[in-house]
């Protein structure tokens, strides 16, 4: 049994057994090379177990909306950039906590008034993922509950009409008085958690086929409990081009436009599971145990210098 793990005066490791004398000894040199490459090999599996593989072979288009300046934003995966309104602008102080598989340095910042295209960050041309096909949408969100619209719209693609014939045809992920909200043109669910808290959480729906009741909405990687809901089969349109910050439905009031931060937009053409929708968002454990292992790389670095 192995009594005690010291390092000497020298700088050297010593692993004693129980019974007396040395297992083995490292210079402090070898110590730290050894420790850091045992905590950067545990670093790296914590990363792949607790958010998973970074690149997703669904994942069609992200918006990781990281420019900072100027007026469009690129598409990372597809070929899809977007252009901002005049409302539209750069937020680099306030950002989400997390995002899987690069370091964030800005979010958009929409300010919700003026107009709709003037309100939104718009793909020109691009209409989405229409028809009967499988879908998932996920980002961060920002909201505040003083001057947040009660339709706030975060995603919206499809056919902009309202009467019988376009119901299941528009696709909108919108806050409906600050809880989560699917709406597809007559169907919809509701979410339960309250999103204009001033605080980042990570938001998303999934839905892989039948209509709006069918889909899950997901905040900070777990399903949400669904208030209400009105059955509607989805078909989405293609007239519509995709946007975020405000809906396809043409409006002459500022109800449906997105007030808040918004950051790292994808889009999926599967239905995630509940576990890939984790993936998405921070284990607390695996941000403690980074921040672990860099001090304690960190201290023995500082002791052997100052020996």
């Amino acid at each position: 049994m192995l009594q005690r793990l010291e390092l000497d005066g020298a700088h050297s490791l010593r692993c004693t057994p129980a019974a007396g004398g040395y297992l083995s000894s490292y210079t402090g040199k070898e110590f730290e090379m050894w420790t850091f490459n045992k905590i950067m090999f545990g670093l790296v599996v914590v990363s792949v177990l607790g958010t998973g593989i970074f690149a997703h072979a669904n994942l069609i288009h992200h918006w990781k909306l990281n420019e900072g300046e100027g007026t469009t934003t690129a598409d990372a995966v597809g070929s899809e950039d977007g252009t901002l309104g005049n409302d539209v602008s750069w937020e680099t102080s306030n950002l989400p906590p997390f995002t899987l598989g690069y370091t964030t340095t800005s979010a958009a910042k929409f300010a919700g008034g003026s107009n709709d295209s003037d309100n939104s960050i718009t793909m020109a041309g691009y209409k989405g993922i229409t028809g009967t096909q499988a879908r998932t949408v996920a980002l961060w969100i920002n909201s505040t509950a003083t001057g947040q619209s009660s339709h706030a719209t975060l995603v919206s693609w499809g056919r902009e009409g309202t009467s019988t014939g376009d119901d299941g045809a528009r696709f909108d992920l919108r806050l409906d008085d600050g809880q989560l909200r699917l709406e597809v043109q007559g169907g919809f669910i509701v979410g339960t958690t309250n999103l204009n808290d001033g605080e980042w959480h990570h938001v998303a729906v999934t839905w892989a086929s039948g209509g709006a009741e069918d889909a899950t909405l997901y905040v900070n990687g777990v399903s949400e409990a669904i208030t209400s809901t009105n059955s509607q089969t989805i078909d989405t349109g293609s007239e519509g081009d995709f946007r975020l910050g405000s809906s396809v439905l043409d409006n002459s009031d500022n109800s449906r436009r997105f007030e808040g931060l918004m950051d790292d937009v994808r889009l999926y053409d599967s239905a995630l599971t509940s576990s890939e929708i984790v993936a998405l968002v921070p284990e607390p454990g695996s941000v403690v145990l980074l921040g672990i292992g860099a001090a304690l790389v960190l201290m023995l670095r500082r002791r052997r210098h100052l020996g």
